[in-house]
């Protein structure tokens, strides 16, 4: 498991924002893919995580800033 909150944040805002794991399949991320990213099975290369946070209409550094105080599990 990764020791950060980053697939954890990612997938809060997501539910939050009332989307599911198929909405970024346009980008040409598998929703499996996904999913293991934000259950901490998996990395997320910075160029398709900033392209998820472009539909999740979050600024890159608002997310560090989340991920960074949201509780580690």
């Amino acid at each position: 498991m990764l020791k950060n909150n980053y697939g954890k944040t990612k997938k809060e805002i997501r539910k939050a924002s009332g989307l599911s794991l198929s909405a970024f399949q346009d980008l040409g991320i598998s929703p499996a893919t996904l999913s293991e990213f934000e259950n901490g099975k998996r990395k997320l290369n910075f160029k398709t995580l900033t392209s998820c946070l472009s539909i999740l209409k979050v600024p890159f550094d608002s997310f560090i800033d989340l991920a960074k105080h949201y509780p580690i599990f």
